[in-house]
């Protein structure tokens, strides 16, 4: 049994599971933590999402706790992991008709900054795909990125682009252009 649980981490791990597009001869058996895939392997989770979890559903479960956070100045990330065809890139960026993460995460942010007055806001963001062990920037593809961490700053990726955001629409546009540097 593999657990994520109950660790001294503020890191927590949620869990989508895709719908299966063909009958599974021993299928999956889920809880709200735990996800079995055979009788001698079970893992446990912070969160397991069923399939038919609508991606609002899944903003309001996982990242609207996040991004609250970052609006009260605590540093956040949520990402989505997993192997290729696994539904990584709908749950971030939605489609036409099903907002993602993504966009359901900016509007928060913006929602919140209209609700405050005599206030100023400088919102930045870059925009980076990792994959193959390489660090790739998708506003800027030609830059060199190296991840370095020091006591001061953490964690930060060295020549990375940064673009200010002034609306929600300068996001949508911009993540856009740069999903189609993806591999």
């Amino acid at each position: 049994r593999t657990s994520t649980r109950n660790m001294a981490s503020p890191t927590q791990v949620a869990v989508r599971i895709k719908p299966a597009h063909e009958v599974l001869t021993e299928p999956w058996r889920f809880t709200k933590t735990t996800i079995q895939t055979s009788p001698f392997a079970c893992f446990e989770f912070d969160i397991v999402l069923p399939p038919e979890t609508r991606a609002d559903e899944l903003y309001n479960e996982v990242g609207h706790k996040i991004v609250s956070g970052v609006l009260k100045g605590i540093n956040g990330s949520l990402f989505a992991y997993g192997p290729t065809n696994t539904g990584k890139s709908f749950t971030l960026f939605g489609s036409t008709k099903t907002p993602g993460v993504l966009q359901q995460a900016i509007h928060h942010i913006f929602d919140h900054i209209s609700e405050c007055d005599n206030q100023e806001f400088l919102l930045r963001y870059f925009f980076i795909e990792v994959s193959d062990e390489s660090v790739t920037d998708l506003l800027n593809p030609d830059s060199s990125l190296k991840i370095r961490e020091n006591e001061k700053q953490g964690v930060t990726v060295e020549g990375v682009t940064e673009k200010v955001i002034t609306s929600v629409e300068d996001v949508i546009t911009t993540v856009k252009q740069a999903s189609t540097r993806r591999r």
